[in-house]
């Protein structure tokens, strides 16, 4: 991928994949719904406001990657599919009395952003429904069996709190000099734990206990624990807690099935292929950030 910062030369695009452009309109759009969903705003620190627009963003990029993945590898919504599929929703509306324009206002959507939703809604689903099959539950979960079959990992962490974070960029190089100093044997977790965490477990040596997949911390925190071998260290991850050093104790192997976590699964794969679909297009694509939002 090609990745360059510029001046905003449109205060509404956001940021440009390829020809496509991405809006302060789409991305306030999004954040609205997922802020509704969860209720949140209010409660919500400066810091996680910006965490949480970054990750809109990277989201929507990798959505307008994955679309054009799909156009150029001939899976995509296009020509006379993508017409008769604006022909059917329009006369679907007309039969419910609402004009196609009036729909759009209404959703708050250009003629542009709605063919976008179209092909993704079509486009997406067959795409994935492709690869949803015994067969491939299986070999994902041999491939992931760590994330599925109940294995539990015991972990410490150095924490960085979220409302003492002033500089993402000096917090993050301070825990990564941290890591350094540990993995050189200059300090234990341990002790480092005690000396720089801001946990209440600072005084056990950071220690967390047991945690899974599937709880109880966030996201990225357990995706940063299951990438590790115990006694490995990851990279800082920032969490809404703040940011963090991980380190995996012990790890206790699970015995769960492939049939017993199918739903589970499913969403895993959803989340490999759209990763995976726009990694393949993120090298051959020019993706501009023209400002913040």
């Amino acid at each position: 991928m090609l990745f360059a910062y510029t001046s905003v030369s449109n205060g509404q695009t956001i940021a440009t994949v390829g020809e496509s452009k991405i809006t302060q309109s789409q991305l306030q759009r999004e954040w609205d719904l997922l802020i509704k969903s969860q209720g949140a705003e209010k409660t919500l620190t400066d810091f996680e406001k910006m965490q949480l627009r970054k990750t809109i963003l990277e989201k929507e990029i990798n959505r307008q990657l994955v679309l054009q993945f799909l156009d150029a590898s001939g899976q995509g919504v296009v020509g006379t599919e993508l017409d008769l599929l604006k022909r059917k929703v329009s006369n679907e509306l007309k039969q419910r009395g609402i004009t196609l324009t009036a729909h759009l206002m209404d959703q708050g959507l250009t003629s542009a952003e709605w063919e976008q939703r179209l092909k993704w809604q079509v486009g997406w689903n067959r795409y994935i429904a492709r690869y949803m099959n015994d067969e491939n539950y299986e070999n994902f979960f041999q491939q992931n069996r760590r994330q599925y079959d109940g294995t539990q990992l015991k972990v410490a962490h150095i924490l960085i709190r979220k409302e003492n974070i002033k500089d993402l960029a000096s917090e993050s190089a301070l825990l990564t000099s941290v890591k350094s100093d540990i993995e050189s044997d200059k300090l234990s977790f341990t002790s480092a734990a005690a000396k720089y965490s801001q946990s209440p477990t600072a005084k056990k040596g950071g220690e967390l206990g047991w945690i899974e997949w599937v709880q109880p911390m966030p996201a990225p925190f357990t995706k940063a624990a299951f990438a590790l071998k115990p006694g490995s260290i990851s990279k800082p991850i920032s969490t809404p807690f703040g940011l963090h050093l991980i380190t995996v104790l012990e790890e206790k192997s699970g015995s769960k099935t492939w049939q017993q976590t199918r739903k589970a699964l499913r969403e895993g794969m959803r989340e490999f292929l759209f990763t995976w679909s726009a990694d393949q297009q993120r090298e051959k694509t020019e993706v501009k950030i023209l400002g913040e939002w």
